[in-house]
C-alpha cells in the first residue's frame, strides 16, 4: 500500500471528534438520554444553582440536527457549544452502515 493510499484510507475511517459544552436549566433525563443516543462521552458535570454544565466529546457526524433537538428537549432554555477535539477511528458497524466496508 502506498503512502497516499494509506492516508486516503485513514481519512475515510477516522471521524472528527468535537468537545461539547452544554448549559442546561434544569437538567432532565431526556437531555442525558439524547446525548447517550449520540454516543457522547461525558467527562464532567458542573452545577451552580439551577444551572448544569455538561462537558464531553462526541463525533461530529452525530451532532447534525442537535441544535433543534437541544432546544426542543429543554423548551428553549439550553444552549451548547462545540470545538474541535481531534480525530478517532470510526467503528466498524458505522462504516458498514455507510457502505464503506472493505474485505
Amino acid at each position: 500500500m502506498t503512502t497516499s493510499q494509506s492516508r486516503s484510507l485513514r481519512s475515510r475511517t477516522s471521524g472528527q471528534v468535537l468537545r461539547v459544552g452544554r448549559v442546561v436549566r434544569p437538567l432532565g433525563v431526556e437531555q442525558l438520554l439524547d446525548l447517550n443516543a449520540r454516543r457522547a462521552e461525558l467527562t464532567e458535570v458542573e452545577s451552580e444553582g439551577a444551572i448544569r454544565t455538561l462537558h464531553g466529546t462526541v463525533a461530529l457526524s452525530k451532532m447534525f440536527g442537535y441544535s433543534t433537538a437541544v432546544r426542543s428537549l429543554s423548551q428553549g432554555r439550553a444552549g451548547f457549544s462545540m470545538s474541535p477535539a481531534g480525530h478517532r477511528e470510526v467503528p466498524e458497524e458505522e462504516l458498514a452502515a455507510r457502505g464503506l466496508v472493505w474485505t
